[in-house]
């Protein structure tokens, strides 16, 4: 078992706990050191509970039975994401992976269950968390409806918002152009085509495995129109 890392006054909790209940949650959580790129059921064991990300950015696809994304969203830190896990589902698989290298702490279903019977401080935990969850869930069931070239820019931005660094400086990506159109729910060629318009357009700078924005203010001004209401990711110092 990976050695805990992460100390209980580090977690940035969703929203006003008991300091007795949040000890409880820490006392049976389990560190995972790296999230390994792989396709799991949602009805995994593994995936059943709440995940807290306290460092790095991951993702998570959730996709049909031909293993084609259905949904898909990325995380930074610090972050909830679970809530719907604890949910009967039926078999779904899920592509999960890091972006930035993560520290993650896992909360297993069956002992949140337990928890629900001794305080309703679980319900408050478990719905904020799943308030937050479904700003995004619902911005990404949108972008699906816009054109290849606002979907990819979009997710730039979001990653750009998570990965964005304390000096202002604007990101590299590290993410491979299938990676990307696995997110966008674009076809890798597609993928492929508008990264070199970007790149004409001097908004981005292609390289092995990383994408780098150059001109982020002209990405954004791509996203005029886009309707964000749920999730806006251009809350960026310039």
């Amino acid at each position: 078992m990976t050695k805990h890392r992460i100390k209980a006054d580090d977690i940035k909790w969703p929203c006003e706990l008991e300091d007795d209940f949040k000890q409880k949650l820490f006392s049976f959580s389990t560190p995972i050191a790296k999230l390994t790129s792989t396709e799991l059921s949602i009805r995994n064991p593994y995936f059943q509970g709440v995940y807290y990300i306290h460092t790095g950015v991951s993702y998570i696809c959730l996709t049909d039975l031909d293993l084609k994304p259905l949904n898909c969203g990325v995380f930074g830190s610090p972050s909830w994401i679970g809530a719907m896990f604890m949910l009967n589902f039926p078999e779904l698989p899920l592509h999960v992976g890091e972006i930035e290298p993560c520290e993650i702490l896992y909360f297993p279903k069956k002992k949140i269950q337990l928890l629900c019977k001794e305080t309703d401080q679980t319900y408050r935990w478990l719905f904020h968390i799943a308030n937050i969850n479904a700003l995004s869930f619902f911005q990404e069931k949108k972008i699906p409806y816009y054109e290849s070239e606002t979907r990819v820019i979009y997710y730039l931005l979001d990653l750009a918002r998570l990965i964005n660094k304390s000096d202002g400086t604007l990101p590299r990506i590290n993410i491979t152009q299938q990676l990307l159109s696995e997110l966008c729910g674009v076809s890798r060629p597609s993928v492929n085509q508008v990264l070199k318009g970007l790149e004409e357009a001097n908004l981005i700078k292609v390289g092995r495995s990383n994408i780098k924005l150059t001109d982020f203010q002209g990405l954004r001004d791509k996203l005029a129109d886009v309707n964000l209401i749920f999730n806006d990711p251009f809350p960026i110092p310039l």
